[in-house]
């Protein structure tokens, strides 16, 4: 590929680039990376999966559903009376 982007020297010094095989190989170049962004994405090896952050179940607090919410509310009220 750097060869091609490169191009051939001339007797005179000067380069020449072959612009269509420089095309065709740009073109394949792109093909194979996506490719491998592909499989990588479906193995979860992406920039932004490997950045996210996951807290342990133990470190998040328990959350309290409406119902038992309602039951504790209850209690206390019951405890007061």
């Amino acid at each position: 590929m750097i060869a091609l982007q490169r191009g051939a020297e001339r007797a005179d010094g000067s380069r020449v680039i072959d612009t269509e095989a420089l095309d065709v190989a740009t073109r394949i170049q792109d093909r194979f990376f996506k490719q491998c962004r592909g499989c990588a994405n479906d193995m979860g090896l992406t920039v932004t999966s490997r950045c996210r952050l996951v807290l342990p179940e133990s470190a998040r607090p328990p959350e309290e559903n409406a119902f038992e919410r309602l039951m504790r509310e209850k209690r206390e009220r019951m405890q007061r009376a």
